[in-house]
């Protein structure tokens, strides 16, 4: 074992590379929970989801992004809206090689223009009337959040 130990340190850098090359892959995302003065939740129809469904805001993170950072940036890819990112509320598995992380988060005020290569639609609803096509994984999301009383109603323009 001392010789395995000693070939380990000797490797330096190389032994970064191995661990990556061996180790699991993942996709890193991140999702927003942003609610009006109203309690409703926004939801975006996402183009490219299966049923162009309605879901929460949000994206993947890129290599040596700040997941706070990212959420910002897709949101106002996506919107044109600057947000406040809030608490991290929940993190989850999603497809079979992903983590993503559900924050709260505040729109700030301003002009919506939306995405439209990626975005379709784009508004408020109530927990109670949510829409038919809303990603099942957002929808258990938001129910669960519900049961516990883990929304931060904020600010929006």
């Amino acid at each position: 074992m001392t010789v395995i130990s000693w070939l380990w340190r000797k490797l330096g850098r190389v032994r970064w590379f191995l661990l990556w090359l061996f180790s699991p892959k993942y996709m890193v995302g991140t999702n927003a929970v942003i609610m009006n003065a109203q309690g409703q939740v926004w939801l975006q129809q996402h183009r490219f989801w299966a049923k162009q469904a309605w879901g929460l805001p949000g994206g993947i993170i890129k290599s040596n992004e700040q997941p706070e950072v990212a959420l910002a940036r897709e949101i106002f890819e996506e919107t044109g809206l600057e947000c406040v990112v809030g608490r991290a509320l929940k993190t989850e598995l999603f497809f079979r090689r992903g983590i993503t992380i559900f924050y709260t988060a505040t729109l700030l005020p301003g002009t919506l223009h939306l995405d439209y290569k990626e975005i379709l639609a784009a508004d408020y609803f109530s927990l109670d009337n949510l829409p038919s096509n809303l990603l099942p994984s957002h929808a258990k999301f938001l129910q669960e959040m519900r049961k516990v009383g883990g929304f931060t109603v904020g600010q929006v323009g």
